[in-house]
């Protein structure tokens, strides 16, 4: 990812199978060796300047989804949105897992600059054939799953005030939503229980997301991933929220013909549609394919020696790096006043930073020149200097300076540093 520009990342905050890396084994009976891999997931993005969305739970699989915690239940699918017990056991799953401290690095979840954002529920569906009459399937599974959102919304973003959060899902439409046509087909699109408006209207919910699977839903041209695109970002605007594709693929032989032919075109489309909306305003703000490719290659899969990694996605995110670096501060925006701290302790010295990317606004003097070392050497060698009262660290160069007379306060800088301060003091006198 950070080779290729990329600054955002989406990853299943989750099990995907019973016995492969699975969280909970029952509610509240946790896995210390898939909480530890998840730790290691987060503080890797961190040190390399990474943002993840990670999702919560999932409507497919049998781990740490719906599907399990009916099973723990005694109760179908569709009780996990309406049954007290089961969303009870969903609320105390985000309570732990936002007041989780990194085995790593030892930050808490809920202040961990490395989290962009939250999903609730990787797609969430009503349980029932979407192909067949079905009472689940019928208006009464889009108001529980609309409640289920709420619900949630809400408490998650009272447990963590500090990062953003949306549901997960398609975007599909249901009954009576004026919005059906714009389905893949109007039939079983209508029955999942998603209803994209509807869905992303609750104030807890910060930006809207989609995803788009021309394979999947039978609908392989570019035409639909256009319309579906833009129908959502209209949608989007009129409820005054920016908008993700947070998932995006399509199919590919594993051949150059194919994923020229075939894959390259769907990607080129999105990828040009995003810039267009950078031109213009648009609601658009990000766009995240499926998925890299690791070991065992699917269809799916995208490898860096391919045409679409080399041609499409590192071109189109090294050009919106670029556009970003290029534009002026937003008026009256003071980076990391709102941020959360990372605390380092050596020994009995605390060092207090504001977050990736965040450096003093006067770095003050060199006290010695370029450093190599991890942010606990540099931390230490600052120790044993009196006049160092901070250091500032890169960890993709793996280097730092230590300071004298650096004051607390922020600016933004891309190129990965931040500075660490020995004097708490400053922290609780009402400094940024």
């Amino acid at each position: 990812m950070k080779a290729g520009g990329l600054t955002v990342g989406r990853f299943f905050g989750h099990g995907n199978a019973p016995n492969k890396l699975q969280l909970q084994t029952s509610p509240g009976s946790y896995d210390n060796s898939a909480l530890s891999a998840l730790d290691k997931v987060l503080d890797m993005a961190s040190q390399r300047g990474l943002k993840m969305v990670v999702t919560l739970s999932d409507n497919w699989n049998d781990a740490d989804g719906k599907i399990a915690y009916a099973r723990w239940a005694g109760k179908t699918p569709h009780d996990f949105f309406v049954d007290s017990g089961i969303k009870q056991w969903f609320k105390d799953h985000i309570t732990f897992i936002t007041n989780r401290v990194n085995s790593v690095n030892g930050k808490v979840y809920k202040d961990d600059d490395a989290i962009f954002a939250w999903n609730l529920m990787n797609e969430p569906r009503c349980d029932c054939d979407i192909n067949a009459m079905d009472h689940h399937c019928e208006p009464g599974c889009a108001d529980a799953i609309q409640s289920w959102i709420e619900e949630m919304s809400d408490y998650l973003k009272a447990s963590d005030p500090n990062h953003l959060i949306t549901v997960g899902e398609e975007g599909f439409y249901s009954f009576g939503s004026g919005r059906e046509h714009v389905n893949p087909d109007t039939f079983w699109g209508t029955r999942t229980g998603q209803d994209f408006v509807r869905n992303h209207r609750p104030a807890a919910i910060d930006y809207c997301g989609i995803h788009v699977w021309p394979d999947n839903w039978e609908v392989p041209d570019v035409g639909f991933q256009q319309r579906w695109v833009y129908e959502h970002l209209s949608d989007s605007a009129s409820l005054g929220k920016p908008m993700v594709v947070e998932e995006f693929g399509k199919s590919a032989e594993d051949t150059d013909e194919s994923r020229r032919g075939v894959r390259d075109p769907h990607f080129r489309s999105l990828y040009d549609i995003f810039a267009s909306q950078r031109q213009t305003g648009g609601p658009m703000k990000g766009l995240a394919f499926w998925e890299f490719g690791s070991g065992e290659r699917s269809d799916m899969s995208i490898f860096s020696h391919e045409s679409t990694w080399q041609e499409i996605i590192v071109p189109e995110s090294q050009k919106l790096n670029a556009e970003l670096e290029a534009k002026a501060p937003v008026d009256g925006c003071v980076p990391g006043t709102s941020r959360s701290y990372d605390a380092l302790y050596v020994g009995s010295v605390t060092y207090i930073a504001g977050g990736d990317n965040l450096v003093a606004s006067d770095e003050g003097i060199d006290l010695v020149g370029k450093m190599l070392g991890s942010s606990t050497e540099c931390a230490d060698a600052c120790a044993g200097i009196p006049d160092c009262n901070a250091f500032t660290h890169n960890p993709n160069e793996g280097a730092c300076f230590l300071k004298s007379g650096a004051s607390f306060g922020f600016r933004w800088d891309g190129a990965g540093w931040k500075t660490y301060w020995r004097q708490v003091e400053a922290v609780n006198s009402g400094s940024p």
